[in-house]
């Protein structure tokens, strides 16, 4: 994986606000060893806009502060588009959402989408004044970036909207440690596919002439041998990746995540959040406290399954449960279904959690 894809882009509107809390993420990722790329920094003199814009499109960490001058923005919106473009848009984006983003209201979403429409049929009036259509071709590249801007903004704040960023001023108050542990396992994640497929790539001594071979532990490894060509299929459950060996006896290793992204567990605790808001005044439990004891739960659970604390999940849980036991209901709601890694360690101490409240 080269430099770039390790480091972190930051994309956003300059001043007020917004530039503020760049300034702050930037300081508070730098400190902690992380890589941050920014336009003001490393754009430099007479450097290509266009090029660094396309470089955050395929940025493999990105950090997007999206507030109403973002969303009005040329520029902000084609590293938007070009991000949405590279796939995994909501795996590689680490969203902070101002206040001054309108974007959890369709009748709001549906203002940003006038005024793409706007500006396009400014575009295309003035270019129908002119008498000569010929040598246009910058001017009809803008003018086809207004069309995609207002067909895909709708669709990107809608999974903007639907991904639980917190408030900027949670944020603030850690000192944007939820911002970096999420950075962290997703450049965890991204690294271990990219270790897998460069160590299934270098050429392997050929297998010996059996039907199946087994091997059980840890770091197991499951192969059988498909009849024909004898390729030789072999999976590994703990990592990423998938890769495939040439020449007649053909290894292709499957590998597939232990448990879910750093995306996933920020979509996992959305539905959390989005109940506590939700919930009626309680006189004797104050939402924040609520809030605060599940950042705690979150940010463990991010450190994945092999990093995490199960006492310091199982105390927070417990205590969870204590303040509000209809949020464990939800929490276990969340879990449905299969589950693996950390979300089946979290699934284990919350159904333990609701059995005791039970007894």
């Amino acid at each position: 994986m080269s430099e770039y894809e390790q480091a972190v882009f930051v994309s956003y509107a300059w001043g007020g606000e917004r530039e503020e809390i760049v300034n702050q993420i930037d300081q508070a990722l730098q400190k902690r060893g992380v890589k941050i790329i920014r336009d003001k920094r490393e754009l430099g003199y007479k450097g290509s806009i266009s090029e660094f814009m396309e470089r955050i499109g395929q940025g493999n960490c990105v950090v997007v502060v999206i507030s109403d001058k973002y969303l009005r923005s040329k520029n902000c919106m084609y590293e938007l588009v070009e991000i949405a473009e590279n796939k995994k848009f909501a795996d590689r984006i680490f969203p902070i959402v101002l206040e001054d983003a309108k974007i959890y209201d369709a009748g709001d979403r549906v203002t940003y989408v006038d005024y793409w429409d706007t500006e396009k049929a400014k575009l295309t009036e003035k270019i129908r004044g002119l008498r000569d259509l010929s040598n246009l071709t910058s001017i009809n590249e803008e003018l086809n970036d207004y069309d995609r801007f207002r067909d895909e903004i709708d669709r990107l704040a809608t999974i903007l909207k639907d991904l639980n960023s917190l408030t900027p001023d949670m944020l603030r108050e850690a000192d944007f440690k939820q911002l970096y542990d999420a950075i962290v396992q997703r450049v965890k994640y991204t690294t271990a596919g990219a270790s897998t497929l460069k160590e299934a790539s270098t050429p392997k001594k050929e297998s010996k002439p059996m039907d199946t071979e087994k091997k059980d532990g840890k770091g197991s490894v499951n192969s059988a041998r498909i009849k024909g060509d004898q390729n030789m299929i072999s999976g590994n459950i703990s990592s990423g990746g998938i890769a495939f060996q040439g020449g007649r006896h053909k290894n292709i290793t499957i590998n597939q995540p232990a448990g879910p992204t750093a995306g996933e567990i920020a979509a996992l605790f959305n539905n959390i959040y989005k109940h506590i808001e939700a919930r009626p005044p309680d006189p004797n439990v104050e939402k924040e406290e609520i809030i605060e004891t599940v950042q705690k739960i979150q940010e463990e659970a991010a450190k994945g399954e092999k990093e995490a604390n199960e006492t310091k999940l199982t105390r927070w849980i417990n205590s969870l449960n204590d303040l509000a036991p209809d949020i464990i209901d939800v929490a276990l709601a969340s879990l449905g279904g299969p589950v693996s890694g950390i979300t089946a360690i979290l699934k284990k101490i919350a159904d333990r959690a609701r059995q005791q409240a039970q007894s």
